[in-house]
This record gives structure tokens, sequence and C-alpha cells, in this order.
């Protein structure tokens, strides 16, 4: 059970939509939910090269009450940063939290 005193951060959860207009595919961000409460936790940071530009890549768990329609690729914003997810969440009971672990890639 999650304390609602855990819940500091406000996240919006975000799934992807593509459209096809004569051919051309483009892929937008729904919003599935908007200012969910969430504990966000890093866990590793890395920096690395690429393409001629330094990276650093941070990994959080996002721990928030169940909620459904969450995939492996949803993404979540908070503020200005979004939060890919590694791998499908957790998936519990709706009584439990749900533990999802996330990346941000932020371009230096």
């Amino acid at each position: 059970m999650i304390r609602p005193s855990e819940l500091t951060s406000r996240v919006d959860i975000e799934n992807p939509t593509t459209t096809n207009t004569d051919g051309v595919v483009a892929e937008t961000w729904t919003t599935l939910a908007s200012d969910v409460p969430a504990s966000v936790q890093p866990r590793s940071s890395l920096t690395f090269t690429q393409a001629a530009q330094v990276q650093a890549q941070t990994s959080h768990v996002v721990r928030m009450r169940y909620r459904s329609g969450i995939t492996s690729k949803t993404r979540l914003s908070i503020g200005d940063r979004v939060f890919h997810l590694v791998g499908p969440p957790r998936r519990e009971p709706e009584a439990r939290p749900t533990d999802l672990v996330c990346e941000a890639v932020e371009m230096e």
C-alpha cells in the first residue's frame, strides 16, 4: 500500500497515437492521464558520447497507484522532462502499487 505522503511528484501519462494521412505516417502523443501522484526515485546514471553529442542517461523507478492503459510504449512527463519506459510495467493486483522502470535521456 502506498501512503499519500510518498507520492510527492506529479506525472502525465502519455501513449503514442499513429495517424496516416495520404500515406504520411505521423506519431503524436495522447495524454492518458495528467497530474497523477507518483514517487520518482533515481536508480543509476550514465554519460556517453553518441553522434558527436554528449548524452546523459538516467534510470528511475516511478511508483504510482495502479492505472490501466500503461504499456511498454507509454511515456511519462514530469515538467519538461520525458521518461520512456524500459520494458512493460510490473503488473500487480489493483490494490498494490505499480512500479515503472524508466529512462530519461538528455542531450547536452
